[in-house]
């Protein structure tokens, strides 16, 4: 047999290879393309796409939401509060949750709280009352100095830099160096003790 005969036996030898192998290429590629139509199914176990959870599992997210609010990001929005509508409101913010200062709420209150205190910052301030004729102003009772003693010695067991601050507003270094005869400055020392005892703004938010 000649060389020119033994090579086209060759090529016609592999063109019925390639014709096989393409044939059953192609045989494989439309069964695979078949199975992914039909979806089979599905193997034991294998959780289904777009199932619900199974009932009885608490949902994070909430939880997750109310682990981000702080005990400082609650102080903040109460002093907000405070500076924008007085303690008096403040005060209110916190009794709504059952609450008479900061330190009486509970972790899974503070998004509460948090919540009414922006309510009350956006509700509207009621308008002012029409101004009354100014009455005449009453004389003060005069001022017990044993009475301005004992308040004396209770903001000094309470806060003994406040009633610093007040014998220094009144100019002198202790209470015995006020003038009793002097009416005037017993009612101013009288008044700043009642103001100092009285402010309780920094104990509802501490």
């Amino acid at each position: 047999m000649s060389t020119e005969k033994t090579f086209a036996k060759l090529a016609d030898q592999f063109s019925e290879l390639t014709d096989i192998l393409l044939a059953i290429s192609g045989t494989f590629r439309a069964a695979g393309d078949g199975g992914e139509e039909d979806g089979g199914d599905e193997p034991a176990g294998k959780k289904v796409r777009g199932a619900k959870p199974a009932a009885g599992k608490p949902a994070a997210k909430s939880k997750a939401k109310a682990s981000e609010v702080t005990e400082d990001t609650v102080r903040e929005k109460l002093t907000e509060l405070a500076d924008a509508k007085g303690a008096a409101v403040m005060k209110e913010a916190l009794q709504a949750v059952g609450a008479g200062r900061l330190s009486d709420v509970g972790e899974d209150q503070y998004q509460e709280l948090i919540d009414k205190a922006q309510e009350l910052l956006d509700a509207e301030d009621a308008p002012p009352p029409k101004k009354k004729a100014a009455a005449k102003k009453a004389k003060p009772e005069p001022v017990d100095f044993d009475e301005l003693t004992a308040k004396f010695k209770k903001l000094m067991k309470d806060d003994i830099a406040a009633a610093k601050a007040v014998l220094k507003a009144n100019g002198v270094a202790k209470l015995a160096e006020l003038d009793q005869d002097d009416e005037d400055a017993l009612q101013e020392f009288s008044k700043a003790l009642d103001e100092a005892l009285g402010s309780d703004e920094d104990d509802l938010v501490g």
